[in-house]
């Protein structure tokens, strides 16, 4: 049953979310926020998820990692401390994390979920204390810039203030291009501008080395010296964020930075250009990894954030310099062709959930013959020629398989589906940006397979493996960015059609934390240098 349906059925969800207030679905996304922030912040990090069944009091003392303790502020916590902890067990939990509080927090992670988490909250509630830990995290956090070029260490001891890289001397194209949007917004809020220098830093390092001919970057970085170590192209869990805030940071500053429209032209370019292909039997449009100047074939759903990240250009660069009516269309078709494959990757299996990698088939002579670009210009001479179709391979809407395992075109990898927000934040993007309410329909029939496979008995939801059964067997986790992500572009894709976060006035974190655009004072404006 699609959302329509359960609209003029008078569903459950619909019908509870049509009688909310503004004021009341506001505080639900605040909670939803809140969950999202809870699950990392009082419960241990890595792989000490919660356990839906009986458990320990205390987790072993090998691998006990509570970084996130520290993040949130440890003693000096937002809410009046609860009664002393009586029990043993309850005290050595305690003594615990105290001590976990002293070691190094990642900046990549406590950026995007800790730092986003209390910026967001401070924006839909307005209460000041989510802003001052904000700064007080933002301080501390500062201390990973302490580099020869500014490129943030992987972690940082937030007491001490002592870079702890990871072994080597490497930084992700992720790390360098994804703290910009939180960095700006807290330097807005609290007018230190030592924030917003750290982030145009990075972001002109980026329009410096933006590659002439990809448009794209390296993945991989030296931390010291600011060279890209390796010239493999990627939108995966390497680089993918990196991009998606070159777009985002762009629209937070009030489109008032038209660097950054340039720079995120020039990448869709190199995306469509060198990254896109198409299946050989289905022409199935995913988005792939080059090295060498050879795709790989592999789709990760980490990747499918891409067509919602290409809509929102599409939608929001209209009538900028530089972008034309031909690359709209063409942005608009590579999203939606991107967004039906992300789908069809759950709709193919018996449980109506996506695996988490696949491996898409070469086409028979040459792998570089599935070139989407290449395709689109073939069509183009046919459509000139009388050609029939109205859109290019690649973008038609096609039938699930229905669980079949024959002409599907890929093959598992990775065949587990970890409650991943990917292809659901894309879905509703492309609702929002085109308005097609069978994008919405498509979230809700994944919330369907949710609800039905991933719901466990004692409480909470919980990843699967082998989506390709109908009965896909359950694993002992569930992530974080399940509430903070999931939930949230779920529930935003159900809610009526006044917006509660319209993408005109806000921008989404990559975890999904909401974040105002910023309407730049003069005295910022003449110190950060923006003078469009």
């Amino acid at each position: 049953m699609s959302f329509r349906d359960m609209e003029s059925q008078g569903g459950i969800l619909p019908s509870v979310i049509s009688r909310l207030r503004t004021t009341s679905r506001l505080r639900l996304l605040a909670m939803l926020v809140g969950f999202g922030f809870l699950l990392t912040v009082v419960l241990p990090s890595g792989n000490h998820r919660p356990h839906w069944g009986p458990r320990p009091p205390f987790p072993p003392d090998e691998d006990w990692e509570f970084d996130s303790w520290q993040a949130s502020g440890g003693k000096d916590r937002p809410y009046k401390q609860p009664p002393p902890p009586k029990s043993a067990d309850e005290q050595l939990w305690t003594k615990r994390a105290e001590e976990a509080g002293h070691k190094p927090i990642p900046f990549f992670e406590t950026t995007i979920r800790y730092l986003g988490g209390f910026l967001s909250a401070y924006a839909l509630t307005k209460e000041p204390i989510f802003l001052s830990k904000a700064d007080q995290l933002g301080q501390e956090l500062l201390a990973a810039f302490e580099t020869p070029r500014g490129i943030p260490v992987f972690a940082v001891d937030p007491k001490t203030g002592a870079p702890a890289p990871r072994q080597g001397r490497d930084t992700l194209l992720a790390e360098i291009g994804t703290f910009q949007l939180e960095f700006r917004q807290l330097a807005h809020w609290t007018g230190r501008a030592a924030y917003h220098d750290r982030a145009s830093q990075m972001l002109k390092m980026l329009e410096r080395t933006q590659h002439n001919t990809t448009g794209l970057w390296g993945t991989v970085w030296d931390t010291a010296s600011g060279d890209q170590k390796n010239s493999d192209l990627a939108v995966g869990g390497t680089a993918d964020s990196a991009y998606e805030y070159i777009i985002k940071a762009f629209l937070q500053g009030d489109k008032m930075e038209p660097q950054l429209r340039d720079m995120f032209i020039k990448v869709v370019d190199g995306i469509i250009n060198n990254l896109l292909y198409i299946s050989p039997n289905r022409h199935l449009l995913y988005v792939t990894d080059v090295s060498h100047g050879r795709p790989s074939g592999k789709l990760e759903h980490l990747s499918c954030f891409l067509p919602g990240a290409i809509a929102l250009g599409a939608k929001y660069l209209d009538g900028e310099p530089g972008f034309t009516r031909e690359m709209k269309r063409l942005w608009f078709w590579a999203a939606e062709g991107l967004g039906r494959t992300c789908w069809l990757t759950y709709a193919d299996h018996a449980s109506g959930l996506g695996p988490d990698e696949v491996m898409f088939k070469w086409w028979p002579k040459e792998p570089t013959d599935g070139l989407w670009i290449k395709h689109v210009e073939r069509w183009r001479q046919q459509s000139g020629r009388g050609g029939s179709d109205a859109v290019p391979p690649g973008v038609k809407d096609g039938k699930p398989l229905g669980g079949s395992f024959e002409g599907k075109d890929y093959s598992f990898r990775l065949n587990s589906y970890q409650l991943r927000p990917e292809t659901v934040e894309s879905l509703y993007v492309l609702y929002k940006t085109t308005e097609d309410p069978v994008w919405r329909d498509r979230v809700w029939e994944i919330f369907e397979a949710i609800r039905k496979h991933c719901k466990s008995e004692g409480g909470g939801y919980h990843s699967v493996r082998s989506v390709e059964k109908e009965e896909p067997f359950a694993s002992d986790d569930m992530p974080s960015w399940f509430l903070a992500e999931t939930l949230k572009y779920i529930y935003l894709a159900a809610s009526p059609k006044n917006d509660l976060v319209p993408l005109d006035k806000w921008v989404f974190n990559t975890e999904a934390h909401p974040l105002p655009i910023i309407r730049w004072r003069d005295w910022e404006k003449k110190r950060y240098g923006i003078t469009a």
